[in-house]
């Protein structure tokens, strides 16, 4: 781990998040509100700070003063401080909220799903984590912390195919595959923030543009249950077969197009969508994997025979709650695409039952062009 950044925590209320901070072994300094209010303050706190944890609620703050109402203010405030004292030597930082009132501030901002990346993108901050004690047990906190830290290590410049070059290596992709360059137009199809990587702002723009966008939805990197849809074999049971078979032909082959680069350890078992439909298509030599033949030697490269689905054109669909993908699948018949705001539009538009739709009138209002004739004729 880089140990030339370090974490700044902002709260009016320190003990509230000090034990988990404590417990994540990660480099950090503490400020209370008061001590960050000016442009001069803010500066000199920034120094050598590569993520800011601010607290959303900020209660024991007087509100009759030129105090900021909340943290998304006071944020604001860092973020204005940024701009002006811009400077080639100093990186911005990561914007985050730390905070124990999740579902509030989801409520605040158009009742958006409590979902991180969701609620980071409407409340206009890099990530939102949620305030709790350490349990004792295992906790990602610190590994998120350590990867954010981690993401000020890559060396950025360049221009053109430079710049390309630049961001495979920062990610990881693999070199010399017969996927490598399909991998590489899919990632700058989905639009990275590569425009200008010598400026300051450049690696927090990227590794917002991982967190936000890339990352959590399903473009040039997928999950487990979207190599469970094309290989027509429920996920759950594909996830527990190789699980239970590491070392099976098939995992082998998939391992070698899982994402490791950064923010891997953020969003574990992703892949290089331009991987895995390699590695599908040779599986299958282009046949469908429910045929016999593609079966029985499917069952062979994992180990263990996966039920194939039910559904004759599987999709996986949303959560109504959430707006995430669940690993479930309908099939298209009774399916409609939906646009919601949140979804990124270098993504294909995902999928949710049409049953969900019918029940709920905002998510009726989110249906695609091309299928609202199909829920009329349903309701009809």
């Amino acid at each position: 781990m880089t140990m030339t950044k370090r974490i700044l925590y902002v709260d009016d209320d320190l003990a509230t998040g000090q034990p988990r901070l404590e417990a994540s072994r990660v480099p950090f300094r503490e400020k209370m509100p008061v001590e960050v209010m000016n442009d001069e303050e803010i500066s000199r706190a920034l120094e050598d700070i590569g993520v800011v944890l601010m607290d959303y609620d900020l209660h024991n703050i007087d509100h009759e003063s030129a105090a900021p109402i909340d943290g998304l203010e006071l944020l604001e405030r860092f973020r204005a401080t940024i701009r002006r004292h811009g400077r080639e030597d100093r990186t911005a930082p990561l914007l985050t909220i730390y905070t124990s009132e999740l579902n509030k501030l989801a409520r605040q901002h158009d009742d958006c799903p409590p979902v991180p990346y969701m609620l980071a993108r409407r409340a206009n901050v890099d990530w939102v984590f949620e305030k709790r004690s350490p349990d004792g047990g295992e906790d990602s906190f610190g590994s998120w912390l350590t990867a954010f830290l981690d993401g000020f290590d890559l060396d950025l410049k360049g221009c053109g195919d430079e710049v390309e070059r630049q961001l495979a290596v920062f990610l990881k992709l693999p070199e010399r595959t017969d996927w490598s360059d399909l991998a590489l137009e899919q990632l700058l199809d989905a639009r990275p923030p590569i425009q200008s990587l010598a400026r300051e702002s450049a690696r927090t723009l990227l590794m917002r543009w991982l967190l936000q966008s890339a990352l959590p939805f399903p473009g040039c990197f997928i999950d487990l249950n979207s190599v469970a849809v094309r290989l027509r074999m429920r996920p759950a049971e594909l996830r527990t077969a190789l699980g239970e078979n590491p070392r099976s032909e098939f995992a082998t082959l998939l391992s070698q197009c899982e994402y490791h680069g950064a923010l891997a350890r953020c969003f574990p078992n992703r892949y290089w969508k331009a991987g895995v439909d390699h590695i599908v298509w040779q599986a299958t030599q282009g046949r469908s994997p429910a045929s016999p033949e593609v079966r029985e030697s499917l069952t062979r490269m994992i180990g263990t025979t996966v039920s194939l689905l039910d559904e004759s054109n599987p999709v996986l669909i949303l959560s109504p709650d959430t707006l995430e993908l669940t690993g479930e699948v309908a099939d298209l018949a009774e399916a409609v695409q939906i646009q919601p705001d949140l979804w990124p539009s270098t993504i294909e538009s995902p999928w949710i039952r049409i049953s969900e739709v019918m029940r709920d009138r905002k998510l009726r209002a989110m249906v695609v062009s091309k299928d609202r004739d199909r829920i009329a004729e349903d309701a009809s």
